[in-house]
């Protein structure tokens, strides 16, 4: 009795094949199919299967993923928090860090993009501790040492011409970001969340549960 082997590609390696890869690897199988119909049937079912997997290109860690990330926006009447989307190959519970990152708004009236990540406008930064998730906790320090006000922000149509700094509003929204970006890995259910730069906002620290943020933030208007 025959055996048929299947190939794998690596984890984070994408697969290639062809048709003749396919065909090669359905001739193998009923090469290796000597005992009887019920073995023959087998084979190829597997051989099928296998041709599946190829033709199709899956591979574990080997494609670009989208990630829902929420940012604080200026508003005329506030600070407001709304998701975007970036894509790439990212860790889990990363999100948090994205909090400040730039980002891209395109406007149609005046045929431009814009960048209007708030938090990132004014100089505010996140970072994770090790490798983002510990246990069921994501350990993250929102850094506001080189913060300052925005004098103008470059903002398309009706937006705020400028941003001021301190803007407790603003740290309170990233915060708000900070706690349901978190939520968005099923594994990450606390927050363990410390501030750098600014005393008097120490008292924002703390270890929060962000498992009632898994649809978003609790507060959007700021």
């Amino acid at each position: 009795m025959g055996a048929l082997v299947l190939l794998f590609p690596r984890s984070g390696q994408p697969a290639r094949a062809d048709r003749r890869d396919t065909a090669a690897v359905m001739r193998k199988a009923a090469t290796f199919a000597t005992g009887g119909k019920r073995m023959k049937r087998l084979a190829m079912g597997l051989a099928a299967w296998t041709a599946l997997i190829l033709g199709t290109g899956v591979s574990s860690g080997s494609e670009p993923w989208a990630f829902r990330v929420y940012q604080p926006f200026l508003l005329q009447d506030g600070i407001a928090v709304s998701p975007i989307t970036y894509t790439g190959y990212y860790g889990p519970g990363l999100e948090v860090g994205m909090t400040c990152w730039p980002n891209r708004i395109w406007h149609e009236h005046e045929r431009a993009w814009s960048q209007e990540n708030a938090a990132f406008m004014t100089g505010l930064t996140v970072s994770i501790a090790g490798t983002s998730l510990r246990g069921d906790t994501i350990v993250a320090t929102l850094d506001v040492s080189k913060a300052h006000t925005v004098l103008e922000t470059k903002l398309l149509g009706f937006l705020p011409r400028a941003c001021p700094w301190p803007n407790e509003s603003l740290v309170q929204a990233t915060i708000e970001c900070m706690k349901a970006n978190a939520a968005q890995w099923p594994e990450a259910h606390y927050l363990s969340l410390r501030i750098r730069g600014d005393a008097d906002l120490k008292r924002y620290e703390g270890v929060f549960n962000v498992s009632d943020r898994a649809c978003g933030p609790k507060t959007r208007q700021f």
